[in-house]
């Protein structure tokens, strides 16, 4: 599957909001913990389980117009630990993501939802095939205002990425992060 939609979509965001000159924007950066729900390789028909827990790096811009928000993000693993019951050789090395975001402000707390793409390094298809994929990645949170510089975020992403050689990893996983705001 390609990331093309996604991206064109994450751009076309950006240039409305850009042109948009109501809008105040906002960058941030942040850090997060992710742990899978659910996490599967399919390969030549069999599902493998696997487990999947990651720290992140985040940053992004938000562009606000009165209580609605949208914006860019994107994201990094800084570690993985990852561990399949069909390969104990399979590696997930890195998984990065560019996504568009977008929600409603309702004071201290915050809804959103994102959509983009998600690229994946390591060889998590075993020896000899693909060690890197593409695909797209969606997901819905929520934001808590600690304070005017500092934000708690919860959230639930799912990940789908397609190997060559038929091999299609698809995660689900919940993430909590700290937000710095500038």
């Amino acid at each position: 599957m390609s990331i093309r939609g996604p991206l064109a979509i994450s751009a076309s965001l950006l240039a409305i909001a850009a042109g948009s000159p109501a809008a105040a924007q906002n960058f941030y950066v942040g850090a997060g913990v992710e742990t899978s729900v659910e996490s599967e390789l399919s390969a030549l028909g069999t599902d493998y389980s696997n487990d999947l827990t990651m720290g992140s790096v985040l940053g992004g811009v938000r562009f606000n117009h009165s209580n609605f928000f949208f914006g860019a993000e994107g994201e990094t693993s800084l570690f993985t630990e990852y561990d399949s019951d069909w390969s104990t050789a399979s590696e997930l090395d890195r998984v990065s993501r560019l996504r568009a975001i977008g929600g409603y402000d309702f004071g201290a707390f915050s809804a959103f939802g994102a959509v983009g793409g998600v690229w994946t390094e390591g060889e998590l298809a075993g020896p000899g095939l693909a060690d890197s994929a593409d695909g797209t990645t969606w997901g819905v949170g929520g934001e808590y205002s600690i304070n005017d510089r500092w934000d708690a975020r919860l959230e639930y992403i799912h990940d789908e990425a397609e190997f060559d050689g038929g091999y299609e990893w698809q995660n689900s996983s919940v993430r909590a992060a700290a937000i710095v705001k500038f």
